[in-house]
């Protein structure tokens, strides 16, 4: 700072011989006015007017930095303010650590793992229920019912899907099976006897036809052989209602061999050829 005050007073010094020199050259004195004369007088006031405003140049020059708050008839430059742009809080959605149960065909609710346990409710397609345990093999979960929330029963796992955290989840012991009911033995009544004709051939000769007929009939009937024959030393057999009966024999010609009317038969009965 002091240098450039130095630097601006020899420039002054120098403006001011410069001046003087000009004047000088004019022939005039510097300073000096002439009687009667006044044009020495202007010069000498154009030339104190030539050093002020010089040194009012020079001053303002070297005057300090204006300040650097702006006028006030300058407007503020607008100052903006950021926008604070705020990043939503992303929400967590945990996972239920309560076990849920659901099943895809409606299956029944017991009060054990199995059939023979009595029928407490069911899971119907569509419902969720709380698993509380699990037997050893996890094949069955003890669920609370939804229909009632207080009682637990036991659904088979063939058709549930368990969604949660179910490794945690208590094993249960079954309870014990329920002693089926004792259904009475019924005392059927014994046996009615049924009395039974047993024809036998005791000829060679072949019978091929036996009528068997109520005595009160007024027909024979069909042959009670059918297919079958009685060879020599055979025989064959008929059950029949105990009642009266009459009894005809024929060989292979439908030749009567014998015939037998009005035995009552209420116990076996045999009725031999010849």
């Amino acid at each position: 700072i002091v240098d450039g005050v130095v630097m601006n007073k020899i420039k002054i010094v120098g403006i001011f011989a410069l001046i003087v020199i000009v004047l000088t050259s004019c022939n005039l004195p510097i300073g000096v006015t002439t009687s009667g004369d006044t044009e020495g007088a202007d010069y000498q006031a154009l030339v104190d007017q030539a050093v002020a405003e010089t040194m009012a140049a020079e001053t303002q020059n070297s005057a300090p930095p204006a300040q650097e708050n702006p006028p006030a008839d300058v407007p503020d430059v607008p100052q903006f303010t950021p926008t604070v742009t705020l990043t939503p809080t992303v929400t967590l959605t945990s996972t239920s650590q309560v076990p849920m149960v659901s099943v895809t065909v409606d299956t029944n609710c017991r009060f054990g793992p199995g059939s023979v346990y009595d029928l407490v409710g069911g899971l119907l397609v569509g419902q969720n229920a709380e698993v509380v345990g699990r037997n050893a093999t996890s094949d069955y979960w003890v669920i609370r019912l939804p229909s009632n929330p207080s009682v637990t029963c036991w659904i088979w796992g063939q058709y549930a899907t368990v969604a949660g955290n179910s490794s945690s989840l208590p094993i249960i012991e079954p309870p014990p099976t329920p002693t089926p009911t004792r259904t009475p033995t019924r005392t059927l009544p014994a046996p009615v006897a049924v009395p039974v004709i047993t024809v036998v051939n005791n000829s060679s000769t072949t019978i091929c036809y036996v009528y068997i007929s109520l005595s009160s009939s007024s027909s024979w009937g069909g042959d009670q052989l059918g297919s079958s024959v009685i060879p020599g030393g055979g025989s064959y057999s008929w059950p029949v209602s105990p009642d009266t009966y009459d009894i005809k024999l024929e060989d292979c010609s439908h030749t009567v061999l014998k015939t037998s009317f009005n035995n009552t038969i209420t116990s076996n009965f045999t009725f031999s050829y010849p």
